[in-house]
């Protein structure tokens, strides 16, 4: 047979958490990286993005600059044919250094060729300025010339030289000033060749006069008008040559620039093109980055949602009924119970939670009803010496509680005495150690009542002087704390040889004997507040004897007892004589210190078992419990040597008084009531008064002759 193989343990909620903690951390952190990863990604192509942007706007820019200033350099150079100033020339050169700056270097060479075309350009210019004049000159030498032949010639023969010359010039002007308007190579190749043929027209017609002139000073002047045309011819021609090779100059520099221009475009597109490739790029990643993020967001999503339904199922659920069990319970604690059997079968219910849930929340309940318990126990303990009449029966009590409930088997309670400072012992277990337990006389002699703090040897083995079992016991000291007061101390014993586990199992202990304690302590309170109302009530705060109140509260039972005894009751009536003068001489104060002090010697001169009262101003009532025959007297006596003897001392002063005595005993006579022998012990005190003072006066019947009291 085959033995069944053991159930393995079931996961603690602890162990549950920490698991559904690692398996979320590990997937939190994979996304984490991983999305890490992917920002890092986005962010370089963000940066490329960048990149190619601020590439993008500086070819741009380039292009336009370009753009603009080849635009620029076409305009001036139409300025500069037209009035060929060294201004227009410095700003072409300038714009064409400014393209150097502009351009890539892969162009500079075609921008070098420019500024050489440009400084022939300058050259051709400055010699087409040059020749320009030699026009000018030209037709003024024929002005001149022709002015000589109308003054040498006579009528006719001037009159046939001067249109022929006339009209040649004004031919030349026609045709100079048309191919120059043109500003075109073949109209001024043109004209050049009209103003050669008109030339050689009006050349013609000079020599054919010329060999008809009468004189030879005349063909020299016809000469020098030839000449003149030919000087025109030349100069013509020159200045046609140089403004043919200057407009060549300026088409080559148009089509430079055009080269230029469209140089720039193309590289601005391929440039352009790379950033624009660059940045779908970028956002393609971008896409796909984000793609990414959201399907990692909607596992950490799912991720979520699974331990939100786990931690339902695991601890949500099982505290929701927990909780409603608690309330259950609390309603049960508070005083709001139900009958006994929904009772038992809350707790019935609490500890089938407990066994079903072996994990911290089944620890949880399990403390809570370990603490349901103790409540029980505690409030079972309150109600009960909330009943007893004094604190010795609390005491005893509380002292069982330590050594049936809680197995501690070694303390002592102190207590301090109401109106002293001393402290003393109420409780000792064992007795045998009543012994050796310090004395304290002076309540403040203890440490733990001292200070109202918690005193123990485990911390420091000499913190308390007094504590008598250094060498064999450990001891635990709680001061008990009333109203901010120490009203007493426990103080637990323990074995010194005992082990780290038991010292633990102790303090757990001393924590629950806490818990009592602190029940206790309003009690305690109560009572002592009680026994004080009462002392109040029936003490003179005064003297600190009884007062008449509580003479009238007791009588009754006092006599009874006499009554039952057979015994006798002893009545002293006292009375300061002239008391009146001590107010009177020495003020209220020293009368109230004499009546302290007479109070004293009273006390010192009866038994413990006999009553001193102050009955009223000045007088005091003494009664003397099973008074033997004689003895009312001798006594009186004794108290009355003994104030005539003392010497009270009263606000720096020393005072001297008697008193007066009268006794009375009960029963006088079978039927007599208590108050009337009260009456009979004042008359014999009136008696004294009256016979000098400083007296004793026994009652005789003598003395009243009244038919009642």
């Amino acid at each position: 047979m085959k033995t069944p193989s053991a159930q393995p343990s079931p996961l603690t909620l602890q162990e549950r958490m920490r698991a559904l903690i690692i398996f979320s951390t590990t997937i939190v952190l994979i996304v984490g990286i991983f999305g890490f990863w992917k920002i890092r990604q986005f962010h370089l192509h963000h940066l490329d993005i960048q990149t190619s942007s601020a590439k993008l706007q500086n070819n741009l820019q380039q292009n336009f600059t370009a753009t603009r200033v080849l635009g620029n350099i076409r305009s001036n150079l139409q300025l500069y044919m037209q009035s060929a100033d060294d201004g227009v020339l410095s700003i072409i050169r300038n714009d064409a250094q400014t393209l150097r700056n502009t351009l890539p270097t892969e162009l500079h060479q075609e921008l070098n060729h420019l500024q050489e075309i440009i400084n022939i350009l300058a050259i051709r210019m400055k010699s087409l300025q040059k020749n320009n004049g030699q026009i000018p000159q030209a037709e003024q030498a024929i002005a001149d010339t022709m002015r000589q032949i109308i003054t040498n010639f006579p009528g006719k023969l001037g009159q046939e030289i001067f249109p022929i010359a006339s009209k040649a010039r004004l031919a030349h002007q026609q045709i100079y000033v048309e191919s120059i308007i043109s500003g075109q190579i073949d109209p001024i190749k043109e004209g050049q060749l009209q103003i050669a043929k008109a030339i050689e027209e009006v050349d013609k017609k000079l020599g054919a006069i010329t060999a008809h002139l009468p004189s030879a000073q005349q063909e020299n002047i016809v000469a020098k008008l030839q000449d003149n045309f030919y000087w025109l011819d030349e100069a013509s021609s020159t200045v046609a040559a140089i403004r043919l090779t200057t407009l060549e100059t300026e088409i080559e520099i148009v089509t430079t620039l055009h080269k230029l221009k469209n140089a720039v475009a193309q590289d601005s597109l391929d440039r352009n093109k790379a950033s624009f490739s660059l940045m779908e790029n970028g956002m393609d990643m971008a896409q796909q980055n984000i793609l990414f993020l959201v399907v990692g967001l909607l596992v950490l999503a799912l991720l979520f949602i699974v331990i939100s339904l786990i931690i339902s199922k695991n601890l949500i659920l099982p505290l929701v009924d927990f909780v409603a069990l608690l309330r259950n319970l609390s309603r049960m604690m508070t005083g709001q119970r139900e009958k006994s059997s929904a009772d038992d079968s809350h707790l019935q219910h609490l500890s089938t939670f407990i066994n079903k849930r072996r994990d911290e929340i089944g620890e949880v309940a399990l403390a809570i009803k370990e603490m349901l318990t103790n409540m029980q126990s505690i409030s079972f303990f309150r109600q009960t010496i909330e009943a007893d009449e004094s604190t010795e029966e609390i005491y005893k009590r509380l002292a069982r509680i330590f050594t049936d409930k809680l197995d501690l088997k070694m303390f002592v309670i102190y207590e301090k005495l109401r109106g002293h400072e001393s402290m003393e012992h109420v409780y000792c277990q064992p007795t045998e150690l009543t012994g050796e337990l310090p004395e304290f006389a002076m309540a403040n002699s203890c440490r733990a009542k001292r200070t109202g703090a918690i005193v123990t040897s485990y911390d420091d083995q000499h913190i308390c002087n007094i504590y008598p079992f250094p060498d064999c016991l450990d001891h635990y000291c709680v001061p008990m704390i009333v109203g901010g007061h120490v009203i007493g101390v426990v103080q637990f014993l323990f074995r010194k040889e005992m082990s780290a586990k038991e010292k633990s199992k102790a303090s757990g202990r001393i924590a629950e004997a806490q818990n009592f304690i602190a029940e206790t302590l309003p009690v305690l309170q109560s009572k002592h507040l009680a026994a004080e109302m009462e002392e109040m009530a029936t003490k003179d705060q005064l003297t600190g004897l009884f007062n008449r109140r509580y003479l009238e509260t007791s009588l009754d039972q006092m006599v009874a007892g006499i009554r039952r005894r057979g015994t006798t009751l002893g009545i002293l009536m006292c009375d300061l004589d002239y008391f009146k003068q001590v107010n009177d001489s020495y003020g209220h104060d020293a009368g109230d210190a004499v009546l302290s002090q007479l109070a004293s010697v009273l006390i010192n001169a009866v038994r413990s078992s006999d009553l001193v009262i102050r009955f009223g101003g000045e007088e005091f009532l003494i009664l003397l419990v099973d008074c033997d025959p004689g003895m009312s007297v001798s006594l009186a006596e004794n108290i009355r040597k003994s104030v005539e003897d003392y010497k009270f001392q009263a606000v720096g002063q020393t005072i001297q008084k008697t008193t007066s005595i009268g006794i009375a005993e009960f029963p006088f006579t079978e039927n007599q009531g208590i108050w009337e022998a009260i009456k009979f012990a004042d008359v014999a005190l009136y008696k004294a008064k009256d016979s000098g003072r400083n007296r004793v006066e026994v009652f005789d019947q003598t003395m009243w002759k009244e038919a009642a009291y």
